[in-house]
Formats: structure tokens, C-alpha cells, sequence
């Protein structure tokens, strides 16, 4: 049945590549919006994990062997909807196959409740601080390499207890509680401005993992 899964969630996964593709190709937008776009539908993708998948070797196998797929695209300089960006990142080779350890930590660790708020923080808040970032910066900063901002960095933070909380009281049957939520979030946010070249995109939700694990 888990063999099915991946088959299944593959052909979406290529899917939703391809028409990334196409909306690049049509030439009204900038790479940076069909990247934007493809983010937050893994993003979504890997949500639905939680919901679908039963074993967390079959989300192991599924995301790594996109984790490898999009490594080869960016080395062979194909798939520029996603890669075409200047900067360097190693963001979407990483994204996969941090939603699949993410969600392995949460099965062996038994610490379910927390995954789906961990994968929306990465989701919507990291998009969030980007737009926000270049367009309301209100006052840079750099941190260690990376160059960030006091609007990106509120940006994130805001999202992320956001979409944590509606999660958090809508959609799970063990409700953290709000002061876990809350330095979870403030943990990812000082990640997200940490970390750069893409690599935020592990950190962000293991580090939310992991804070909750500590110290639930």
C-alpha cells in the first residue's frame, strides 16, 4: 500500500514540476514566483503526509529520491523555474529530504503533534520573511553571512505562531501548549536569519522539532 502511496504522490510531485515549468516558460513571471510556488506546494505536499502515509520509511524513500532528482537538476542547470534564481541556495535539493526526516523524528521520537505546525512554519513563513524582507525591510541586519531584516525576521515569526496556533487548535487531538508554540517559533525564526545559502530549509523544522521535544 506504501509503494502505492509514493507512485501516487510522485505523479503529483511531477505534476506540479512541470507546470512550474510551463508558468516559467510562458515568460510573465519571475523565477522567484514559480520558486515561491513550488515551495509551498511541497509544503502542502508534505503536510499531507501526516494524513496519508503510515510508515516513515515510504516518505524516506519518496522524498529522497526528489531530494536527488532536483540535485541533478541544479548541476545539469535544468528545472530553472525552481534553480533559476542568482543567488546561490541549496534551499529546494534540501526541502524535500528535510520534510522526510522531519517526519521520520516525529514517528520514532512519538511526537506527532508537532510535525504538521514544524512543516507550515517552513511552508508559509519563510515565503513570508522573503516578501516581506525585500519589499518592507523596515531596518537590516546582518547575521553571521546572511543579510536580514527586522521586517523579514518579524515577518517570520508572526506566520509561523500564525499558522502554528490554527493548526495547533483546529486540526490535532493533543494541543500544544502556547508557550512551547512560542519558543518553537522564536527558536525557527533565529534560524531562518542564521542560516543561509538554503540551508534554513533543514534547520527551520528540525530546530522546531527539537525545541518541542526538549521541553514539552
Amino acid at each position: 500500500m506504501e509503494i502505492i502511496k509514493i507512485i501516487g504522490y510522485s505523479i503529483v510531485t511531477i505534476g506540479l514540476i512541470l507546470t512550474s515549468e510551463l508558468i516559467r516558460k510562458s515568460g510573465k513571471t519571475q523565477p522567484e514566483f514559480t520558486r515561491k510556488l513550488s515551495h509551498i506546494s511541497a509544503g502542502l505536499l508534505g503536510v499531507s503526509f501526516f494524513f496519508i502515509f503510515s510508515e516513515w520509511w515510504a516518505v524516506l524513500v519518496y522524498t529522497g529520491a526528489f531530494s536527488i532528482l532536483l540535485t541533478v537538476a541544479y548541476y545539469y542547470k535544468h528545472l530553472n523555474s525552481i534553480h533559476g534564481v542568482e543567488r546561490k541556495t541549496w534551499g529546494a535539493q534540501l526541502f524535500p529530504i528535510s520534510v522526510g526526516l522531519c517526519y521520520t523524528a516525529q514517528s520514532l521520537l512519538k511526537v506527532p503533534e508537532i510535525y504538521c505546525p514544524a512543516i507550515l512554519t517552513l511552508t508559509f513563513a519563510d515565503p513570508a520573511a522573503s516578501i516581506i524582507g525585500s519589499r518592507r525591510p523596515i531596518l537590516k541586519y546582518k547575521l553571521w553571512k546572511s543579510n536580514k531584516s527586522i521586517g523579514g525576521s518579524a515577518s517570520f515569526f508572526v506566520v509561523a505562531l500564525l499558522v502554528s496556533s490554527i493548526f495547533n487548535m483546529f486540526f490535532t487531538q493533543q494541543p500544544i501548549s502556547l508557550d512551547i508554540l512560542i519558543m518553537a517559533c522564536i527558536t525557527a525564526t533565529f534560524m531562518e536569519a542564521a542560516i543561509g545559502w538554503g540551508f534554513d530549509n533543514f534547520v527551520v523544522p528540525a530546530s522546531y522539532i527539537l525545541v518541542y521535544f526538549l521541553i514539552k
